[in-house]
């Protein structure tokens, strides 16, 4: 049983480890569209997410950016799911 345990825990951590690099590869990838936009449509596309208007976002980062439907909505819900920074003041 213990050793049943171990190789179950063992997957586990196997790919909880392959998540994390997939996770941060994406966020990777995000951030270097994310930089190569021009500031008006960042400005427009980070102004349906605050709003929470998370289609017109979709459509708008497909539009700029070129992926598909699946990818511009992890993309969007990825930025859109991260807590908002501390203010430092």
């Amino acid at each position: 049983m213990d050793q049943t345990v171990n190789i179950f825990l063992d997957r586990i951590e196997r790919l909880s480890a392959e998540l994390g690099r997939e996770r941060a590869a994406r966020e990777a990838a995000e951030e270097t569209v994310m930089r190569s936009l021009s500031a008006k449509s960042v400005i427009e596309l980070c102004s349906y997410m605050a709003a929470g208007q998370k289609i017109e976002a979709i459509k708008l980062y497909r539009q700029i950016v070129g992926y598909g439907l699946k990818e511009s909505k992890d993309a969007v819900e990825a930025v859109m799911d991260r807590p908002a920074p501390e203010r430092a003041y």
